[in-house]
This record gives C-alpha cells, sequence and structure tokens, in this order.
C-alpha cells in the first residue's frame, strides 16, 4: 500500500498522518501521540467521505505547511473511509506526488486508524463523523470484514 520515492537505504523522518473529514482536519506526525492542527474542512471538500481531489489538495498543502514540513521530506499516511472509491484515491495519490511532490502516501482505513492510535490491535472500531459513521471489527492488526 505505500508508495514512497525515498532511497530505501536512508532512515526516513515520520511519517505525516492526516485525518481528512467533513466537518475538521486534523494533521500530526506519526511518532506524535495526538494531532498537532486541527482545523475546519472548507466546504465540499470532503462529502461522506469522498474527497474533492482539488480542494483536498489545497487543504493537505495547508495542512503540511501548518506542520512546518516539506511534502518532499516526508511520506503521508492518509485515512480513507470504509467505502472509499479506488478512483478518488488514484486521483488523489496522484496529485500529491505530480502536484506536492510527497516523498510517499498510504492509504488507511480510517477507524483502523482510530483503533491503533489507542496502542490496540484488536477491538471494534467506531469512528463517528460529522457526515458518516463507520464500524470496523479488528482481530489482531486485521479487519473482520
Amino acid at each position: 500500500r505505500l508508495l514512497s520515492r525515498l532511497p530505501h537505504t536512508a532512515m526516513p523522518p515520520p511519517a505525516v498522518v492526516l485525518d481528512l473529514g467533513s466537518a475538521r482536519s486534523r494533521a500530526g506526525l506519526a511518532t506524535s501521540d495526538a494531532p498537532t492542527v486541527d482545523v475546519p474542512t472548507p466546504a465540499s471538500t470532503i462529502t461522506r467521505g469522498t474527497p474533492c481531489p482539488a480542494a483536498t489538495l489545497a487543504l493537505i498543502r495547508t495542512l503540511a505547511s501548518s506542520l512546518s514540513v516539506n511534502p518532499h521530506d516526508y511520506d503521508f499516511t492518509i485515512s480513507e473511509p470504509l467505502i472509499a472509491e479506488k478512483n478518488s484515491r488514484a486521483k488523489l495519490a496522484a496529485g500529491l506526488f505530480e502536484e506536492l511532490g510527497v516523498a510517499g502516501v498510504a492509504f488507511e482505513k480510517a477507524p483502523m486508524l482510530a483503533l491503533m492510535g489507542t496502542g490496540r490491535v484488536s477491538g471494534l472500531a467506531v469512528d463517528v463523523g460529522e457526515g458518516l459513521m463507520q464500524i470496523l471489527p479488528m482481530y489482531e492488526g486485521f479487519s473482520m470484514v
């Protein structure tokens, strides 16, 4: 799932983790316990979990700037809904590489990231947002659906 252009011999910096929601978006480094940036998501950027690629790229640029990171030097992990469309993911990934020049990108299911953010790999993850609610049972890091 991780696409990266960083050399494999170099020790990469921690990944930037983005949680892009319909009402609020959060960002931080993977080594942090909590997001360090929390901003309102501009209207029509994400609707019921589906991103508008151009608006989402602008939001990601803003979040990266707020974190004081150069996208060229970091891998990005982006949360996505369980019902994510592959076409939207592909457009967003292409924009991240071509327009922002990110070092790498991985898309992970939002409920899974929420559960793992608590230090657990098994449990029932319930992710409630402004426009979407998702429930994901997990066992030992694997989705049970």
